[in-house]
């Protein structure tokens, strides 16, 4: 199964993605080869995030911690490290998991009228109150190459701003690759 899943992200890296949403460039992953592609889906589990001038990193998945569940109709993450100051949260509504693969959804037009996707992201090191240390991706694309209860490899791109403070807007680019 590794080995099936490190060629599909060889071959998504070296092809791109045919669902790069219309009039947006292509997004930059965080890793710059297919090698760096596949090794870090090999790893089990890689989440970088670049945000407010810092790149986050969880190397790999603490699995006592992180956690991928269905819970109220959604597929719920929650994706953190030992010794990492960031975790992931990523919530999608069952009935809006991709049937294809890959697939992307542009926040916010894609949570109109209801939330399809959430993406947010708790920084443990920010230098804020308590609730600002959360920071919630407000616009931009997500893709994603692989989604279901025992897998996430997406990538994201766009801007976001600290829980209750949607007037301090910054840019938000990642990865996360993750194989429970």
């Amino acid at each position: 199964m590794k080995k099936l899943l490190v060629g599909l992200a060889a071959l998504t890296a070296a092809c791109g993605s045919a669902d790069t949403p219309s009039g947006n460039a292509p997004l930059t992953d965080v890793t710059s080869t297919a090698q760096d592609e596949a090794s870090s889906v090999a790893s089990a589990s890689n989440v970088t995030v670049k945000m407010e001038g810092a790149v986050l990193t969880i190397p790999e998945a603490d699995w006592q911690v992180s956690k991928i569940e269905t819970v109220d109709g959604e597929l719920r993450y929650e994706l953190s490290g030992q010794e990492s100051p960031l975790t992931l949260n990523l919530n999608v509504r069952q009935d809006a998991l991709p049937t294809r693969f890959p697939a992307a959804f542009t926040v916010p037009d894609d949570n109109i009228p209801a939330i399809k996707i959430d993406l947010n992201f708790f920084n443990r090191d920010r230098d804020s109150q308590a609730m600002r240390k959360r920071i919630i991706f407000s616009e931009g694309t997500i893709n994603v190459r692989a989604m279901g209860p025992n897998t996430l490899d997406i990538s994201f791109s766009g801007s976001g701003h600290p829980l209750m403070a949607s007037n301090e807007i910054f840019s938000i680019e990642g990865r996360a690759s993750v194989v429970k």
